[in-house]
C-alpha cells in the first residue's frame, strides 16, 4: 500500500495529549489510514481508491491500525495510574 501522506491535522489530536502520543507511536501508513476512516469519515472502498489498494487489505490492515492504537492509550492509561 502506498503511503499517500495523510496525516491527522494537528488539531484533532491537540485535545487529547495522550491521542498525539498515541499516534506518534503508529507507522505512517496507520495514522493515514485511521485519519481518512475517523476524520475524513471515508468509508473501506474510498479509502482502498485513495491509496491504492483493495477493500479487503484496507480493512485489515485498518482493524490492525486500531487495535494499536487502544493498546497504546490502554497502556498510556495504565501509565498514568501507577
Amino acid at each position: 500500500m502506498p503511503d499517500v501522506g495523510v496525516e491527522p491535522p494537528p488539531a484533532a489530536l491537540d485535545t487529547d495529549p495522550a491521542l498525539a502520543a498515541a499516534m506518534g507511536q503508529l507507522t505512517s501508513r496507520q495514522r493515514t489510514l485511521l485519519a481518512l476512516r475517523h476524520i475524513v469519515g471515508m468509508n473501506g472502498n474510498e479509502i482502498a481508491q485513495v491509496v491504492g489498494s483493495n477493500r479487503a487489505a484496507v480493512y485489515a490492515a485498518t482493524k490492525r491500525a486500531e487495535r494499536q492504537l487502544r493498546k497504546l492509550l490502554d497502556e498510556s492509561a495504565q501509565g498514568d495510574q501507577q
